[in-house]
């Protein structure tokens, strides 16, 4: 049986916060691996900017030297909305014998009843929250003792990062650098391809 972690997202683009993020749970949970899988489609997100063909890119130059982490096409070539229920049904078929440990952000976990099948995500995963600032810690407390599953939600104790692909975007355009937030790689792909301006 292997201890497989799953760092999804739109990855618009990958930065240095989710390596963290990911690096982390690899160590404290003793993984074996991280799939980093980017959505197709989201359902609470639209991709604006770039193609996937970009992402994919993107998030293959990032994890290139980074051992333990598996580039993951499981969601993208999905087609329509991407639900976290069905990639975890279809990472269990494919492995049954595995244990999953999908790894989201404070701000998912707010809304996590909301997602299609939490009940059954929940049966099929191991649910690692990433926080991103202080404020977020008493929050995801009082929110995972609220859903009630146990210690089958638990906070990994990662470095608070305030890291947003959303800022990394704006800066782009702003024509600030980003030479701290992103891989090497991945800024100089940005800057080659002419992405977010």
């Amino acid at each position: 049986m292997k201890k497989i972690g799953i760092l999804g997202g739109t990855f618009n683009p990958i930065h240095n916060g989710h390596l963290l993020i990911a690096k982390h749970a690899l160590i404290e949970l003793e993984l074996d691996s991280v799939l980093v899988m980017p959505n197709h489609h989201p359902q609470y997100r639209s991709i604006e900017g770039v193609s996937d063909e970009d992402r994919i890119n993107m998030i293959k130059l990032a994890i290139k030297d980074e051992e333990g982490f598996i580039y993951s096409d499981v969601e993208i070539l999905r087609e329509g909305a991407t639900y976290t229920v069905d990639t975890l049904r279809q990472l269990k078929e494919l492995s049954p014998d595995d244990e999953f440990y999908f790894i989201m952000g404070a701000d998912s976990l707010m809304y996590f009843d909301k997602w299609r099948s939490p009940d059954e995500i929940v049966r099929l995963s191991n649910i690692l929250v990433a926080v991103r600032g202080e404020d977020d810690i008493d929050k995801c407390l009082k929110k995972i003792k609220e859903l009630g599953y146990g210690n089958r939600i638990t906070m990994l104790k990662s470095p608070n990062t305030v890291i947003s692909s959303s800022n990394i975007r704006e800066r782009v355009r702003d024509g600030l650098d980003i030479g701290e937030l992103v891989p090497d790689s991945v800024e100089d792909y940005i800057i080659k391809h002419g992405l977010y301006i």
